[in-house]
């Protein structure tokens, strides 16, 4: 969950049903294995050259593979099995088996009927050929062609004759074996279960799929070692039937085409030189790139001079082809692959993403919203805690960075801990807290639980590390069924008198997972660059559940969700939905053609963000995570910007670059723009990276005033200017900003623009020293005293949302958030 949020393409996706979330899980070894012409394998990365290079390499030709490429075989299996059982039998009887399986169990029944073998002999003719039917070629009568010809053709006709695509097709209902109607479809990723991996639900993940292929500027194979027929079922199934394509290779089209004239019959994927003999006849220099499940089948191409790139569930189809477009790179390129800021390779590791990212979190933290965290826990938690024991769960721990701000600061801001501590100075004179009970009888902070869940099993290393750096000592570690369940380490808060202890519980799950008979809810809930990941009201509805205020109370006693303080949930670096280079780019003449102009970056960035929403359902609009959780009983304490700024001469600026390539440039392409263009631009310029991001406090739950008395994100007894900029017409033709301060009147309000409105014609008057054609609006009330004279700021109207309301507005409540129309000046 602390991963990276558009992109960010760092977190696993929602379940369905019945609790929604999972945390960051990734994998370390992001490298795809890629052949040369040599044979050789070699690390896939992510481009980072440091110019545009030329288009010499564009002659490119791709060849797909069909089964387990276009499609999981895996995750179908999977997707079956949870709904009836594991077992293949019981899969068959209810017509739940995969396509690959249905192959591989026909093939073993044409073995045993026609050549009395068992199973594992069968099994031992693909390991050492490739595939059986290879192996039934190369031993049973291999020099008496026609024989073999008649082998071939009887295997073809009994083994594919009647292969049951119903499990491609999304809408695939289980019929009266299945555990009732339903789509096997809806619960089949496509891959690991990641934002890394990008993945989609499969109908949207199809349909991106489809527009993605169509809109590949090079010549397109499908191919396969299955029949012509057996593929055409695939592609429709699918729904790529209408995919434009140079060809489909297949035994039964090679030997049409004469492809056995060494005697041959049937070619296969095993005789490169045979089965590609078409393809390389028709592209004689370019650059032919095979994506293939089988490892076997790409080196055999490499014989005859085919690069290839190994397809699985781990690198699936999107990623390969993101590399074969140039979005982001591989040793195919004649940069060599990606060279980062040291000169190295750049290859991408959760661990450095994170601990990158995690620098860039501390700095941009909102440091008021970090403020009110602080005094929320001291003034309104703390007293009301019965045992003395502050619990905090953290749902997306990643590398515990939220634990390292709250014990040791960083980003220039103090230990959250520390702050807590610090209650005689600030709470001198008060009184008595939100409920009404005397400070003075309040037992004091004794320890604090801090839970973590990271489902990543790849970052426990690096959590040990940081806990080591703190402070903390491992003292017990679960182990169940031989996975680890749960480490616990303990240190103490450094400078408390007397010391407070921390205990810290790293989980090894999701932490709608924990159904541990010990769980105690938690005071506070954290999650960095995690809230944006999901729909905003099954975020608030996994929040209700797992804190367990949907079973409290009910009836006329005073506990329950509306009694007490509630608990927070603070969620920091929420994505607010704007991404952009600076200095931005204009569009630009393509590198491709002329047919395909560069973008703007203002133009693929909205393409990205609405790819981050359509595609992956992320949400990239704060406010609707803000009604989402109002809606369920939650109040808005605090709403601060935490932007980033990414320079590029950091890794993360590098990764980032990864992210734009796997997610927006295939959209962008998509989109009939120079998807290759805008990447390398961005390569080449490096501009730094600005990504709009915000802090939220919440209080689910609870009835309790606010310690400070703010409501729903403004504090009505702190209302303190703030600094504006603004541009001034200075003298004629000349233009410069001033800085002024604006202090909020009990009457008004504050907004933030959103976008504004340019009177053209009277500011370029203005401009000009035109006064006497110029005239500001007078029937817009405020405006008739208004001078016309140098220097002039002008403003003319805007939309923008309400974030402060003065004293004396009765409505704040609602306003607050509220998007608006107003005259400016």
């Amino acid at each position: 969950g602390e991963a990276c949020h558009h992109h960010h393409h760092l977190r696993r996706r929602p379940r369905p049903h019945p609790l929604p979330y999972q945390s960051t899980t990734v994998r370390s070894d992001a490298a795809f294995n890629l052949f040369d012409v040599r044979g050789g394998a070699s690390s896939y990365s992510n481009s980072n050259s440091n110019g545009i290079s030329g288009d010499k390499d564009d002659d490119r030709v791709l060849i797909i593979d069909v089964d387990n490429c276009l499609y999981s075989e895996e995750a179908i299996r999977e997707a079956a099995s949870a709904l009836t059982s594991t077992s293949t039998s019981t899969r068959q009887q209810n017509n739940l088996l995969g396509v690959e399986e249905q192959i591989i169990l026909n093939t073993r029944e044409f073995c045993r009927r026609h050549y009395n073998m068992t199973e594992r002999q069968s099994q031992e003719l693909y390991l050492k050929y490739g595939s059986t039917v290879e192996g039934l070629r190369r031993t049973v009568d291999p020099k008496n062609i026609e024989s073999t010809r008649q082998m071939l053709l009887d295997y073809y006709n009994e083994v594919y004759d009647g292969i049951d695509m119903s499990c491609l097709l999304c809408h695939r209902s289980q019929g009266s074996g299945g555990s009732g109607s339903g789509d096997i479809n809806d619960d089949i990723d496509d891959g690991s279960n990641t934002g890394y991996s990008h993945v989609r639900r499969t109908r949207k993940k199809r349909q991106h799929l489809a527009a993605l292929l169509k809109s590949i500027p090079y010549p397109i194979y499908f191919a396969s070692n299955s029949p012509r027929n057996h593929v055409l079922k695939v592609l429709t199934s699918l729904g790529l039937r209408d995919v434009p394509h140079e060809g489909i290779v297949t035994p039964d089209t090679v030997d049409a085409e004469g492809g056995n004239d060494d005697g041959e019959p049937f070619p296969t994927k095993s005789s490169p030189r045979l089965f590609y003999k078409s393809i390389l006849g028709r592209h004689p220099g370019s650059q032919i790139i095979l994506l293939d499940d089988s490892v076997f089948n790409i080196k055999t191409a490499s014989r005859v001079g085919i690069m290839g790139m190994h397809i699985n569930r781990d690198h699936p189809l999107e990623l390969a082809l993101a590399a074969c477009l140039k979005h982001i790179s591989s040793p195919f390129d004649d940069s060599g692959g990606s060279i980062g800021r040291s000169g190295d390779r750049y290859e991408f590791s959760d661990v450095k993403y994170l601990r990158s990212k995690n620098s860039v979190d501390a700095v941009s933290i909102n440091a008021d919203v970090w403020q009110r965290l602080a005094d929320e826990l001291r003034m309104n938690v703390i007293p009301t805690l019965e045992d003395g024991v502050l619990r905090i769960a953290d749902v997306g721990a990643g590398l515990l960075s939220m634990l390292e701000m709250m014990v040791a600061g960083g980003g220039g801001k103090s230990s959250l801990f520390g702050m807590i501590q610090e209650t005689a100075a600030v709470d001198k004179g008060r009184g008595r807290d939100a409920t009404g009970t005397s400070k003075s009888s309040h037992p004091r902070l004794r320890q604090i639980h801090y839970t973590a869940y990271e489902s990543n099993v790849n970052l426990i290393e690096g959590c040990k590390k940081t806990l080591s750096r703190l402070g903390f000592n491992e003292v017990a570690e679960f182990v169940l069924g031989g996975k680890l369940e749960e480490v616990i380490f303990r240190g103490t808060v450094k400078g408390s008198d007397p010391p407070i202890s921390v205990t810290v519980h790293f989980r090894t799950k999701d932490f709608v997972e924990d159904d541990s008979k010990r769980f105690v809810p938690p005071n506070l809930v954290v999650g960095c660059c995690f809230a944006d990941l999901f729909d905003p009201h099954e975020l608030a509805q996994s929040l209700v559940s797992f804190t367990t205020l949907c079973k409290q109370g009910g009836g006329f006693g005073g506990s329950g969700p509306c009694s007490g303080t509630g608990t927070l949930v603070y969620f920091p670096i929420t994505f607010a939905g704007t991404t952009q280079f600076d200095p931005a780019f204009p569009f630009a003449t393509g590198f491709l053609s002329s047919a395909r102009p560069i973008p703007s970056d203002t133009c693929a960035f909205n393409i990205y963000s609405d790819s981050l929403s359509d595609n992956l359902n992320h949400n990239v609009d704060e406010y609707r995570i803000i009604d989402a959780i109002k809606d369920h009983g939650g109040t808005l304490l605090s709403h601060g910007n935490s932007d980033w700024k990414i320079e590029p001469d950091s890794y993360l600026w590098d990764t980032m670059m990864y992210f734009f390539g796997t997610t927006g440039a295939p959209d962008v392409m998509i989109k009939q723009w120079d998807s290759q263009g805008w990447i390398k631009r961005a390569r080449a310029s490096r501009p730094s990276i600005r990504v709009s991001n915000c802090d939220l406090l919440f209080r689910l739950g609870g009835s309790g005033p606010s310690s400070t008395g703010e409501q729903n994100g403004y504090d009505k007894s702190q209302l303190e200017p703030i600094q504006a900029e603004e541009i001034e017409f200075q003298s004629p033709r000349k233009v410069g900003k001033k800085t002024r301060m604006l202090e909020l009147g009990p009457k008004q309000v504050e907004i933030t623009s959103e976008c504004s409105l340019i009177s053209s014609g009277t500011e370029l008057k203005i401009f000009k020293g035109m006064f006497e054609d110029a005239a500001l609006d007078v029937n817009i009330k405020g405006m008739e005293d208004e001078l016309m004279a140098y220097p002039l700021s002008y403003g003319y109207s805007l939309v923008g949302r309400v974030t402060r309301c003065g004293s004396q507005v009765p409505d704040a409540d609602d306003l607050i958030g509220r998007l608006v129309f107003t005259f400016s000046a």
